[in-house]
């Protein structure tokens, strides 16, 4: 099992100065670094995709990388999905993909 900080802080590092060129930002907002992510490949490839898709589709694009108890959570309130990038991304079971006007899309990635 790998932790939520082992995917996450080489996204962050890779993906913050690109972000900021399209005017975006991402934030870290995760409890316990420690937490174990299911599926650790397949979660990082899927966010991998997730954060590309947005920095190419959304102007000034705001990701948020939250954890908790349950799912490592990724959100971005003006990014909306077209659906065969959405069926894209399934793949880790347990995993909740929400993209609606006027919400944005969050991804929910389960925790063991």
């Amino acid at each position: 099992m790998s932790s939520i900080s082992s995917i996450v802080l080489p996204l962050y590092q890779k993906y913050a100065s690109a972000l900021s060129k399209h005017g975006g930002m991402i934030d870290l907002s995760v409890k316990d670094p420690h937490l174990s992510v299911s599926c650790p490949k397949t979660t990082s490839s899927l966010i991998t995709d997730f954060i590309n898709y947005t920095i190419k589709n959304t102007r000034k694009p705001h990701l948020i990388i939250q954890g908790n108890d349950k799912y490592l959570i990724i959100k971005e309130e003006n990014t909306l999905l077209e659906p065969n990038f959405k069926v894209k991304l399934t793949g880790v079971e347990g995993m909740k993909i929400s993209s609606r006007i006027g919400f944005g899309t969050k991804l929910q990635f389960p925790l063991k």
